[in-house]
């Protein structure tokens, strides 16, 4: 059998939409506020440092022309931990932005502390995220980059654990407010942000995701990200050893996850840990860019069986996203047991 001939419907299939396009795939822009002439729906708020605070309504910001260039917010020492808050039209499902990066310009006219806290927060409605920082130096401008990415950010509580992937990605799907904090001394504070920006991954993000109840591990990156021109290789598994070596493998990429992503909907007869278990079906099986790739076929637990994407290099795709889910085929026992899912963002 010609694998590379396997390879070509997902490169057919991604040309078609690029070129005529697909209404519900779409595009991850970069959300910009320069506040040139007014302060762009941005509200003043009081943020929660320790637990999770639902997202309010604030009081409006102030517009300055005192910017980084042009106009700019002013804030003051409104509350206790003074922050401003993002409009409406940047929040909502916001997953196809991990990977990338929370950018903007922050002035303090002066700054007395010493501690490090947190400089941004994502609120979903039942979680949030805290983006640690140290204090900024006083009296000029810095520019700040908070990748949304694991590692920094922290779960419910700004002292509290690193986030994992699969928290981030449920608080970005469900994204109520979008805080950057403006308190920066113990006195009276007088601070100037301006060019605020929600950035996608520029080269790509993979980011593996699931509730737990297909086994962990099942669906792996073994090289590659989803940049165009490149080639993604996903690797097919069942941790528990439960189906037979040389089962086949298989990945099915779709536009949209299964509703309550980044929880699916279980499919009994279609889990790993035993034939006639409970599965996930974590993308939605009715938006597939093509029905399969199909991979080599899998030797045994702990050694992943690969499955080649090849992503063309068609500049209309940049900032599109895509869900892709593995199966492997067990022929003898006639069972499919399905993996975690993978959401690719598409970038140059």
């Amino acid at each position: 059998m010609n694998h590379s001939s396997l390879h070509r419907p997902l490169v057919r299939a991604l040309f078609t939409v690029a070129i005529f396009g697909l209404p519900t795939l779409a595009q991850t822009p970069t959300i910009t506020s320069t506040f040139d002439t007014d302060n762009e729906g941005w509200e003043i708020v009081n943020m929660a440092l320790y637990s999770h605070k639902p997202a309010y309504v604030g009081i409006p910001t102030i517009w300055s022309t005192a910017g980084n260039p042009g106009g700019c917010l002013e804030v003051f020492d409104n509350y206790y931990f003074t922050g401003i808050s993002a409009p409406a039209s940047w929040l909502g499902d916001r997953q196809a932005y991990f990977g990338g990066s929370i950018d903007f310009d922050l002035k303090e006219w002066e700054t007395t502390a010493s501690w490090v806290q947190p400089g941004a927060a994502l609120v979903s409605t039942n979680h949030t995220l805290y983006y640690p920082t140290p204090v900024p130096p006083p009296d000029q401008w810095v520019s700040q980059s908070f990748s949304i990415t694991p590692g920094a950010w922290r779960f419910d509580d700004s002292t509290g654990l690193v986030a994992t992937q699969s928290q981030m990605l449920e608080v970005l799907s469900d994204l109520q407010a979008i805080w950057i904090a403006t308190e920066w001394r113990s006195g009276t504070d007088d601070t100037f942000v301006d060019n605020i920006a929600l950035v996608p991954p520029a080269h790509g993000s993979v980011a593996i995701y699931g509730s737990g109840l297909n086994p962990t591990g099942s669906l792996t990156v073994l090289s590659g990200n989803a940049q165009l021109g490149t080639v993604l290789t996903l690797g097919v598994d069942n941790p528990l050893g439960t189906q037979a070596a040389g089962s086949l493998s298989f990945v099915a990429v779709s536009v949209g996850t299964a509703p309550g992503f980044p929880i699916g909907i279980p499919l009994s007869g279609y889990g790993m840990a035993a034939p006639g278990s409970v599965g996930e079906l974590l993308i939605h099986a009715g938006t597939l860019v093509v029905p399969i790739q199909l991979g080599a076929p899998w030797t045994g637990p702990g050694q992943p069986a690969p499955v080649v994407l090849h992503i063309p290099a068609l500049p209309g795709l940049a900032g599109l996203t895509l869900y892709a889910q593995g199966a492997l085929l067990d022929t003898a026992a006639s069972w499919i047991g399905l993996t975690e899912a993978a959401m690719l963002v598409l970038g140059s």
